[in-house]
């Protein structure tokens, strides 16, 4: 099955996030794209909600986050901090129904990978943001790259994957 949607997001301070996203159930994998403005915990927010909409065993499966931030114009450091990442571990959780031995056992075999423009002016402050918010996580796996085979290569997928959506 494969599911391809916009979305928008009504955050703090009346800005809005906006992404799309793609589910392929087979793979296991959500893409996640967006582009504007990057606003507090897009990524999380966008996740939770997509989760959200999913019956539980099919959320259960997604165990590939791709996060597609080559279009984003402007982000900030807010909500990186180390509360902040544990209280949507949390919410994650909670979306999986899972005690905590199943989950810390799930998060063992989840990965994430946001792929950015470093030519981007936002390149170096998206970078930093996510170093920020993964020292605090207890994904399996999570990365950073800047091309498409870094991308790939980081959610174990094949090179010869059409990501172009």
């Amino acid at each position: 099955m494969l599911i391809q949607l916009n979305g928008s997001s009504s955050m703090r301070q009346n800005l809005v996030m906006s992404y799309s996203f793609e589910i392929d159930a087979q793979r296991g994998l959500l893409t996640l794209e967006f582009w504007g403005d990057y606003v507090g915990a897009a990524t999380d927010e966008a996740i939770l909600s997509v989760l959200a909409d999913m019956p539980l065993l099919e959320r259960r499966r997604i165990t590939r986050f791709a996060v597609d931030c080559r279009k984003v114009d402007s982000a900030t450091l807010e909500d990186t901090d180390f509360s902040r990442v544990r209280r949507s571990e949390r919410q994650f959780q909670h979306l999986l129904e899972m005690t905590d031995v199943e989950y810390r056992k799930h998060l063992e075999g989840l990965s994430l990978a946001a792929w950015i423009d470093s030519d981007s002016p936002t390149g170096e402050l998206l970078v930093e943001r996510l170093q920020r918010v993964h020292r605090s996580s207890n994904f399996g796996s999570a990365g950073i790259c800047t091309t498409r085979e870094q991308y790939l290569m980081l959610l174990n997928l094949p090179p010869s994957l059409d990501i172009s959506g």
